[in-house]
């Protein structure tokens, strides 16, 4: 009997759990495929972690922000936050990997337990690498956005150079 993967379609009314099911399916963590895990690699609350520590990058990065997961999605901000949240999985999943390293050699034979660090060193280089230039475009959109809204008042952090525009008579 075949097992089958998990349906693909995504309650959208609660963007954690949909956030989570997103997460999940773009690292392909499904028990039917970990052919030497038994279940998911990662549990949902291990990914709902690393979702909650992007938003904190997010939001920590200056200009500070209080953006939730909602709100991010709703400014498109879907993959920044699905890279940012990948990352996260695939960091917190590779620390046992890196202490569980075993190497050793017999007979000539050279045997490397667990030893996956080269190939998840380049992948995870050019995600974050990517993810933290999506994170500062980002940030600088959102900032200048909120600065020239109509709005009311100002929601952007101004520079130096928005108090010498304003004193300029234009």
């Amino acid at each position: 009997m075949t097992q089958q993967l998990p349906a693909q379609e995504v309650d959208h009314s609660n963007p954690m759990k949909a956030m989570v099911s997103i997460v999940r399916a773009s690292l392909r963590d499904w028990a039917p495929i970990n052919e030497l895990l038994d279940g998911e690699e990662s549990k949902d609350r291990d990914i709902v972690l690393a979702i909650f520590r992007c938003l904190e990058d997010f939001n920590g990065t200056s200009p500070i922000t209080e953006y939730t997961l909602a709100d991010l999605l709703s400014l498109h901000q879907f993959d920044l936050i699905l890279q940012g949240s990948m990352c996260n999985v695939a960091q917190s999943v590779y620390f046992p990997y890196m202490r569980n390293e075993v190497q050793y050699t017999a007979a000539g034979v050279n045997i490397n337990i667990q030893g996956k660090h080269q190939g998840f060193l380049q992948w995870y280089q050019l995600t974050k690498n990517e993810y933290e230039q999506k994170k500062r475009s980002a940030k600088n959109a959102l900032n200048q956005a909120g600065l020239l809204s109509s709005g009311g008042g100002m929601s952007g952090v101004p520079s130096e150079f928005w108090s010498l525009y304003d004193t300029l008579e234009v």
